[in-house]
Formats: C-alpha cells, sequence, structure tokens
C-alpha cells in the first residue's frame, strides 16, 4: 500500500514565459481587425432584417447563416427550416401597428382581447356577453370607464369567506 508520502512528485515539463509587449500588440491588433471585419450590427437604429427589411423588432436572431433577422422571420425560419414567404411580410408603407377596434361597441381598450365566431375582435365585456348570451352584447350596456375590480383583502377584512357575514 503506498501512503501519500510515498508519490513520486512531478515536476512540470514547461515553463510559463510572459508575453512580450510586441506580442500583445499583435495579438490586440489581430483581435481588433477581426471583430471589425466579422462583427454584424446588432443594434437597432441600424438593423435591418435580411428577409424581409423590417427595422424594429422586439427580438433580433440570427440565422443559420448568422444573417440578421427579424423576430418573426428568425421563428418561421427556426420552425420550417426555410426563409418566410413574401406574402407573409409586411408590405412597404403598410402600418405595422393598427389599433385593434371591437366590432360590437367600437371600444379600442379592454384588459383583453376576444373573438367571436366569424374571428372578428371583441372587447373583453362583449366577448364574455358573447360567449354566455350567444347574443351581441347591447350599446346600452357599455361604459366608457375600464373599471377595476374591488379585491377581497384578507388583512383588513374579518375571518369571513369571501365578505359574506356568517350565518348563525
Amino acid at each position: 500500500m503506498v501512503t501519500p508520502f510515498q508519490l513520486p512528485v512531478f515536476e512540470p515539463q514547461y515553463q510559463y514565459i510572459p508575453p512580450s509587449q510586441q506580442s500583445l500588440e499583435a495579438l490586440h491588433q489581430s483581435f481588433k481587425t477581426c471583430v471589425e471585419h466579422d462583427a454584424k450590427p446588432f443594434r437597432q437604429d441600424r438593423s435591418e432584417c435580411q428577409n424581409c427589411g423590417v427595422t424594429s423588432t422586439p427580438l433580433w436572431r440570427r440565422s443559420a447563416n448568422d444573417e440578421l433577422l427579424c423576430n418573426a422571420c428568425g421563428l418561421y425560419q427556426k420552425l420550417h427550416n426555410q426563409p418566410r414567404p413574401k406574402n407573409m411580410r409586411p408590405q412597404k408603407g403598410e402600418p405595422t401597428d393598427t389599433q385593434v377596434e371591437c366590432t360590437n361597441c367600437f371600444t379600442t381598450q379592454t384588459p383583453l382581447w376576444r373573438r367571436d365566431d366569424q374571428s372578428n375582435p371583441l372587447c373583453n365585456a362583449c366577448g364574455l356577453y358573447y360567449k354566455l348570451h350567444k347574443t351581441k352584447r347591447p350599446l346600452t350596456m357599455k361604459n366608457e370607464v375600464v373599471r377595476k375590480r374591488h379585491r377581497y383583502d384578507a388583512t383588513r377584512a374579518p375571518s369571513s369567506a369571501h365578505g359574506r357575514k356568517k350565518s348563525d
């Protein structure tokens, strides 16, 4: 049996030689050249999708060929292994962010957008009414103000369930 004191001592085979100033400058210059030639612009103000040409996207992606793609083109290419078709790309001059409007009450503000059976956009109130009654919500029920719910606060209220009084 070998004890730790009997193990042979290994001498290092390589000796560390610090780099000279010339070699550091040459390394820095070659790195700087690589960065200047290989780096692709990734800032949103200068970026453009190589597939559809948009300049604004929530997330920039890279293709397998290291091309800059918008989020939509990148996800499409990742899913289908081919570039996003031209008919799915936004057309020049076409507004990209159109304001959604409820087809029933014509409101533009709602916490959640829903759709009817014909896929028309509905505000949350009209969508819930339609889902429950299978008819359009009357315009007389429309409120101009979106109200928040009054939530039950367990720290301030008595120990009754959901704010109801306990029956004896």
